[in-house]
């Protein structure tokens, strides 16, 4: 448990399961505020070659906002036949 605790302190850009939790009791401006920072660390961390992760506890807008403002450029980054790959095993699921 230490050493995943000192791998996530080397890399800024892996966040713990709390760094990754919204917050409860903010207000709209607060939240809006913690998951624009959430955005431009997983951004910088695309730039840096670092998968993306996902934020727990989001209402339904800011997860399509998650998707299309950090999933979809980072799978941009990815090689055609690996995002052909994902997009048949995603498609799967979805009815």
């Amino acid at each position: 448990m230490v050493e995943a605790e000192n791998e996530t302190k080397e890399n800024p850009y892996q966040l713990s399961t709390e760094e990754r939790t919204c917050p409860k009791g903010l207000s709209v401006k607060e939240r809006r505020a913690w998951f624009d920072g959430r955005i431009e660390l997983q951004r910088e961390g695309i730039d840096h070659g670092v998968e993306p992760q996902n934020l727990f506890g989001l209402p339904s807008n800011l997860r399509k906002l998650w998707l299309s403002r950090v999933w979809h450029p980072y799978l941009l980054t990815l090689p055609m036949e690996e995002r052909r790959i994902i997009k048949q095993t995603v498609g799967l699921d979805r009815t």
